[in-house]
């Protein structure tokens, strides 16, 4: 018996780029730059 399972969602069941570009945009914003949050999700 398996003692662990890895299962990988991203992108499978949910898409999860509109969480990973907005914590980009939030990084960004830290460091003093403005990124539009489309070119940050393309």
């Amino acid at each position: 018996m398996p003692a662990a399972v890895i299962f990988d969602v991203d992108g499978t069941l949910i898409d999860s780029v509109p969480q990973h570009a907005q914590a980009w945009q939030d990084a960004f914003r830290d460091f003093g730059h403005d990124s539009p949050f489309e070119d940050l999700r393309r």
